[in-house]
């Protein structure tokens, strides 16, 4: 196995995501002279062994339906770079040793919150795509559980803040993942996925998911601003990132190509980074 190999087998993107989730949870916990450095590293040591662990169940569960899609049949599993049992007992092992980082150098609450984010992501998540479309809302929940984490880990305890992050993590996800199953529909479908995409020959439900659930996202980034938790900064950053991404779907909804839902997806690659600078330096400078 090529160390090309390993770094496939843990998702990297997901696993910077997962750390940068984390430390934002962490980060918005407590005034940051009251941060301390011990629970952040060890949080991030056991996020990597949980989130890595994840991905690689994540591979030895779906390589057959892997292999029958373009995106996806040069993972090492499918093209046995990996045997399946070794990417099942590797993902085991990650599992376990995160959780154990998590609960004897940080504490019980992170620990159960990590093993929870493992469980949905392997356990629920992972299968329910070949059962039902509404399988994209399930990952999301998964997808937005290491701010709560982060906040755990910083705190002891969570507080309004935690589960504001997750939610903007939840929803912010619906539309990325919307413009991924319209680019994709056809790989999906051909290998057995359920998704919001399938057999949707006009596009006109896969736009109606991602249209509500963008305002959605728009809502829900103000929420700290209408309660008076931030300022008039951070208010205009989340207006413009909103409507920055309202625009884009707006154009895939008049012309559902894959150029247009591609333009989705980089848009809402782009929100994310900014929005979170945003609420960081409305938090630390504002």
């Amino acid at each position: 196995m090529l160390f090309s190999d390993f770094m496939s087998l843990l998702k990297p993107r997901i696993l910077v995501m997962q750390f940068v989730s984390f430390s934002l949870g962490y980060g918005m916990a407590l005034p940051f002279s009251q941060l301390a450095w011990g629970p952040f590293l060890w949080g991030l040591c056991g996020v990597a062994c949980l989130s890595g662990g994840s991905a690689a169940l994540n591979h030895s569960l779906e390589w057959p339906w892997d292999a029958k899609m373009v995106r996806t049949h040069h993972r090492p599993v499918p093209t046995k770079r990996v045997l399946p049992i070794f990417a099942t007992f590797f993902g085991f092992l990650g599992v376990v040793l995160g959780i154990l980082v998590l609960m004897i150098c940080v504490n019980g609450l992170v620990a159960l919150l990590g093993a929870l984010t493992a469980w949905l992501y392997v356990a629920v998540y992972t299968p329910s795509k070949r059962w039902h479309w509404i399988n994209t809302y399930i990952g999301t929940v998964p997808g937005a559980m290491l701010p709560l984490a982060g906040w755990a880990a910083a705190a002891g305890h969570l507080g309004a803040g935690a589960f504001w992050m997750a939610l903007v993590l939840l929803v912010w996800q619906l539309p990325h993942f919307f413009a991924i199953a319209w680019m994709y529909k056809d790989e999906y479908q051909g290998a057995g996925f359920k998704m919001v995409s399938e057999q949707d020959v006009t596009g006109a439900f896969t736009v109606a998911h991602m249209m509500y659930t963008t305002y959605a996202l728009v809502v829900v980034a103000m929420i700290p601003y209408i309660v008076g938790l931030c300022g008039i900064g951070f208010f205009c950053a989340s207006i413009g990132l909103g409507v920055w991404l309202l625009r884009d779907v707006y154009a895939f909804a008049h012309d559902r190509t894959y150029i247009r839902a591609k333009t989705v997806l980089k848009t809402s690659v782009y929100y994310l980074p900014i929005f979170l600078l945003a609420i960081v330096v409305d938090r630390w400078f504002g």
